[in-house]
């Protein structure tokens, strides 16, 4: 059975619920708002700065009310903090004591303050957030009121005279932080600059003349053109009545370019601020909702305690009826307000579109007034500019066949050298006679590639000096600053002028050539390329060194005109040696006569006799003259050969091996042949 308690709590709960939205209906095409006249604008200005005066007034009394909802839930919060804590303490005395049944009757008169300490404890905390809302809140509209009056003084043709707003009192809670976001406030939509307040009107300055392009120029050109000219009185081009028409037009409608985006900043300030009024209602209402939410629960709490059995006290009673008042009052209260911030939120969308519509008007005036001065901008750099058409054909027409004439000597005479450059080495390396036919047409790409180098940059660098002289470029001032820049170079880079030189000096000896086998220092390989600067060498594991000319103090060309492979054949000493050496000289002869390796053999065997008596035998020495690069070859097949004629012949090749000899003295002989004795007698 529903007690009237519990029917009126339903019915102030059904009350408190926030009402259902009706179902959205199809929301019409936004249609772009039509200028206003000046009446609508000022008429709207006054209406802006009217309810913004009210509203301003309204939050001010709420916010200096004593009988606010700050203060109220303030003073709960306190009240029912000290009783919290005045429990707590109370609780830890009766435990001290050993009074456990007094203290656990504390304990839940605790637990049930404690639900009443959060209630009141949220309250206070929306009331906070609700309180700092409605600071900012009056803030913005300050700043929104003393913009709609300089709007209004200057749409009236008035002098504005506002007084800053006065400083607001101080408050128990934070200081919120001042928005650090500056409002401007909006200029006339005649245009102009919006006049800070008390400040009299400065006299209106002249529009500036737009800035004179700084233009290129062609060398050589005749005086008129050979600068462009900033002001009438330098040069006769620049003082013809088209230009000055052209400067005065481009005067005013850099001027009304001007206006147009001060108009447009305006805008887009008013759409700024009206945002953010727009996001302070919708966090209004955010609280408001949680300040309904929370009223609801301190209804249910005191509905709690008054159907609670047993029945509560007198005074817990009565709190307990007035909390649940005061919350239903409270919800009734936030209801009305929910309603009428809905309403607000929907007029500031609404004048938030309004604002954003004048916006994009703006912005399409500031385009529209950019593009007709950027035209007569570049109608004047035409008329002014050297590089018009006019003035660089006739500069075509003079230097253009003197310019094409050398890039086309240039470019001939590089043609000609990369053709006949192997006939021009071949004719400067014809008293070269060292190597085979394979050694000189090494030497020969070697001198090619770095004759092709020097001359394209004595070629390509002629041509440009010459053509710089053509172009009007003072050609005496770069050379001799290019003889500075070189001098210092070489001060301070010896030793690449050291890498070039070293290379010239050895290029010029033939000291070595591509695909010869040197040894520079520790390393040793395949020269793979020379240059003016450098050697490039590939040794046997694949590894490229890259060793600067300056660097080299000794070069070992192992294969400079022809090479040797060398033997060290060792035969044990039971060998005749002279039937060996005969077999050697055999073997050398039939591989000469071979038809695979003959032609990389340039002599006979060479031997040289018995060189060595070793530890392990008899050191035979002999050697063998080949073709650059084949020794090594050449010695891997007549080794094979020893070995397999060695092996037919029975010939011993010897190797390390050690006898180790046992020695006893005389004595010990003795002992054990009696050892010997005594033990068979044993047996």
């Amino acid at each position: 059975m529903t007690t009237p308690c519990g029917l009126l709590t339903f019915c102030l709960l059904a009350l408190a619920q926030p009402p259902v939205p009706p179902p959205a209906a199809p929301v019409p095409p936004k249609t772009v708002p039509q200028p206003k006249s000046p009446a609508e604008l000022i008429a709207d200005t006054r209406a802006s700065i009217k309810q913004g005066e009210q509203v301003v007034a309204k939050l001010q009394k709420e916010l200096d009310s004593p009988d606010g909802e700050y203060k109220s839930a303030e003073a709960d919060f306190e009240d029912l903090n000290q009783k919290l804590k005045d429990a707590k303490t109370k609780a830890m005395k009766l435990t001290a004591e050993g009074k456990a049944v007094a203290a656990k009757a504390v304990e839940e008169q605790i637990g049930v303050i404690d639900k009443d300490w959060k209630l009141a404890r949220e309250r206070f905390d929306i009331a906070i957030q609700k309180r700092q809302t409605r600071r900012e809140a009056v803030d913005n509209l300050k700043e929104r009121v003393v913009a709609d009056r300089v709007r209004l003084a200057e749409l009236e043709g008035k002098t504005p005279a506002v007084e800053p707003p006065k400083p607001m009192p101080p408050t128990v809670i934070p200081p919120v932080a001042p928005n650090p976001r500056p409002v401007t406030p909006p200029a006339t939509p005649e245009g102009g600059t919006p006049k800070p307040p008390n400040e009299a009107p400065k006299p209106a300055a002249p529009p500036a003349e737009a800035p004179k392009p700084v233009l290129p120029t062609l060398p050589g050109m005749p005086p008129v053109a050979a600068t462009a000219p900033a002001t009438p009185d330098q040069t006769p081009l620049a003082d013809t009545p088209a230009v000055r028409e052209i400067r005065d037009r481009l005067a005013q409608l850099r001027a009304a370019q001007a206006t147009a985006e001060a108009r447009r900043k305006v805008a887009q300030e008013r759409v700024a601020m009206q945002e953010r009024f727009q996001q302070m209602a919708d966090k209004s209402q955010k609280l408001d909702r949680e300040a309904l939410e929370q009223a609801k629960k301190a209804i249910e709490r005191a509905d709690e305690i008054l159907t609670a059995q047993p029945p509560p006290s007198a005074e817990e009673w009565q709190r307990a009826e007035k909390s649940r008042n005061d919350a239903t009052s409270r919800a009734v209260e936030i209801k009305e307000r929910l309603d009428r911030v809905a309403d607000r939120i929907i007029t500031l969308r609404e004048k938030t579109d309004e604002y954003k519509a004048e916006e994009v008007a703006a912005a399409a005036a500031v385009d529209k007034a950019k593009a007709v001065a950027d035209a007569a901008d570049a109608e004047l750099t035409g008329e002014l500019n050297p590089t018009s058409v006019r003035n660089v054909t006739k500069w075509v027409l003079d230097r253009g066949p003197r310019i094409l004439m050398i890039v086309a000597v240039t470019l001939l005479i590089h043609l000609v050298v990369r053709q006949f450059s192997r006939q021009f080495v071949r004719l400067a390396a014809r008293n070269s006679r060292r190597g085979s036919d394979a050694d000189r047409e090494n030497r020969l790409e070697t001198l090619i590639g770095v004759f092709r180098y020097v001359a394209g940059i004595l070629i390509f660098g002629s041509g440009i000096v010459s053509l710089l002289d053509v172009v009007g470029v003072p050609v005496g001032t770069i050379i001799g600053g290019a003889a500075v820049i070189g001098l210092a170079v070489a001060f301070g880079a010896q030793n690449l002028i050291r890498d070039y030189f070293t290379g010239f000096i050895m290029l010029l000896e033939d000291q070595y050539s591509v695909n010869d086998v040197v040894r520079i220092g520790t390393l040793a390989g395949l020269v793979e390329h020379i240059s003016l600067r450098m050697t490039v060498l590939r040794d046997l594991e694949g590894v490229r060194h890259f060793i600067p000319h300056g660097g080299i103090t000794g070069v070992s060309n192992l294969t400079h005109t022809w090479s040797r492979a060398l033997f060290d054949v060792s035969v044990a000493y039971k060998e005749n040696v002279d039937v060996v050496m005969r077999e050697l000289l055999q073997l050398g002869r039939d591989m000469r006569a071979d038809p695979t390796f003959g032609r990389d053999i340039l002599e006979d065997p060479e031997m040289l006799g018995v060189d060595a008596l070793g530890d392990s035998g008899v050191i035979i020495k002999f050697l063998m003259k080949t073709r650059p690069l084949q020794q090594w070859p050449i010695k891997r097949e007549m080794l094979r050969r020893i070995k397999n004629r060695f092996d037919e012949l029975g010939i011993e090749i010897p190797f390390p091996h050690r006898t180790v000899y046992h020695r006893m003295d005389q004595g010990d002989v003795g002992a054990k042949l009696l050892h010997g004795l005594s033990a068979h007698r044993a047996a």
